[in-house]
């Protein structure tokens, strides 16, 4: 079909089968869109140890069974299992093999938190694996979407080690950097470890002994899409472009969304009462119209050594809350459901709970400094008239168009992590405001109608590919 595309999305994280990042957020939205305006796309993550298989439905692709990938003097039989994005019909393919599924990590062991030190070889392992995935699934793709640091092997290998092969003759390379990616960089000793080859890696090293995602990425592919605002625009070069990604509203939008009890708009806010009430007798709280309901967010145990002190905060102003964690978080391992009478805790929520506590909450509140992660999920509660609270730290990273946004909005919250009065002062601020129903609610209204669309990423990606076949 003219102008559709055939896209091949790869990517060390998506959400929500791995929800911990930036990348993650994007990856798990941004390819429904590209497939919602007609592309083909088709997206490929490892297959780590804490990936839910049951939950998700991974299923076996018998030719995608005991492919053989050769590199580094060695020979690796890996297999890719598939699903579908939640809630789409985007295809996902997750690499299948020992230096994954055996770990209980992404990059690091989450007991220790050390880095692994074959990180390299892992990923390098990744990227060749999705060279014999597109070779076993004879799918050619017009344009490969490299995303993160950890993708950034496929660009080399193709670029030298399969410089000549036909079958990616035509295929184009973006590489895409969603937090500071661009600046990392990996060591060579390792790198040549892990097979590539010193003859081209040495156009790539950087001052000391180390190679430059930068370097690569500005040498081996055709274009690098920013999503924050690391550069002014005009500091960008010939073959860098920012695209600001916002929230997908088809999928996150209380007006259709099939997930919650009510569907409710701006003309119809009322009915947000309706989904707190049920969502309070869902979780076993008693429903009070004067003590707003707080979605808390933690996703880590780094965040989660703050609880304590939180909890304490949050029963001193007695405000009922609801805990959403994954079971990555050790901390809540010896918690039930119910912490106390008035704070209830949910573990891997499924997706459809996630959108019944956004849709009944009145606050919600984040302790992730992850600029790309706090900012997503800030627009995207909002969207559902749930006001949000925020660490100050990730605000810097905010797009342009967010920093407008929080300039026009009258109600919304920052606060200093590391200092709990802070938090108090914000928390306070914000059931002053309760009591003052009529004005909340237009608060909420004010904050609904918020447009911050994903559509239109996936718009300046489709100019993109257009601009990249006519170069």
């Amino acid at each position: 079909m003219k102008g559709k595309y055939r896209i091949f999305y790869i990517t060390p994280e998506i959400a929500p089968f791995i929800s911990s990042s930036a990348n993650a957020n994007i990856s798990g939205t941004l390819p429904k869109i590209l497939k919602n305006l007609g592309h083909d796309v088709r997206v490929m993550m490892p297959n780590y140890g804490v990936v839910n298989e049951r939950k998700y439905i991974l299923r076996d692709v018998i030719r995608l069974r005991d492919m053989q990938v050769d590199f580094a003097k060695k020979s690796f039989s890996i297999n890719a299992k598939s699903a579908f994005l939640p809630d789409s019909k985007v295809q996902v393919y997750f690499l299948d093999h020992d230096q994954f599924s055996s770990r209980n990590g992404i990059y690091s062991d989450t007991k220790g938190k050390e880095t692994y030190d074959d990180n390299i070889e892992r990923f390098v392992l990744f990227n060749w694996g999705c060279v014999q995935t597109l070779r076993s699934l004879h799918w050619q793709p017009d344009f490969i979407l490299c995303n993160g640091w950890p993708s950034i092997f496929l660009p080399l290998v193709l670029r030298h080690e399969l410089k000549d092969d036909d079958f990616f003759k035509n295929t184009r390379i973006i590489f895409c950097d969603h937090s500071d990616s661009m600046q990392v960089k990996l060591g060579l000793a390792q790198m040549k470890q892990a097979g590539l080859s010193a003859d081209y890696l040495s156009d790539y090293v950087t001052s000391g002994n180390d190679v430059g995602v930068k370097e690569i990425a500005n040498s081996a592919c055709d274009a690098i899409v920013y999503s924050t605002d690391h550069k002014k625009k005009e500091e960008l070069g010939q073959l860098e472009q920012f695209i600001s990604h916002g929230i997908d509203y088809q999928d996150w939008n209380p007006e259709s969304d099939e997930k919650i009890a009510e569907k409710f708009s701006v003309d119809s806010i009322h009915l947000k009462i309706e989904n707190k009430k049920i969502l309070c007798d869902d979780f076993d709280l008693e429903y009070d119209a004067d003590v707003p309901l707080v979605m808390l967010l933690i996703d880590d145990d780094d965040q989660a050594e703050k609880l304590n002190d939180i909890l304490s905060l949050l029963k001193e102003l007695n405000l009922q809350v609801i805990i959403v964690s994954n079971s990555s978080v050790r901390a809540f391992e010896t918690l039930g459901k119910e912490i106390s009478d008035t704070i209830r805790l949910k573990v891997d929520p499924s997706v459809k709970v996630k959108h019944q506590v956004v849709a009944g909450a009145d606050l919600c509140l984040q302790l992730n400094e992850e600029s790309g992660v706090v900012e997503s999920r800030f627009l995207q509660k909002m969207k559902y008239g749930a006001i949000g609270i925020i660490p100050e730290t990730s605000i810097k990273g905010f797009k342009p168009e967010t920093h407008e946004i929080l300039e026009n909005l009258s109600l919304w919250g920052k606060f200093n992590i590391d200092v709990t009065q802070s938090l108090k002062d914000v928390l306070m601020r914000m059931c002053d405001a309760y009591k003052d129903h009529a004005k909340w609610q237009k608060s909420m209204q004010e904050a609904m109608q918020i447009d911050f669309s994903l559509m239109k990423s996936g718009e300046q990606y489709t100019a993109l590919f257009k601009s990249l076949l006519k170069r």
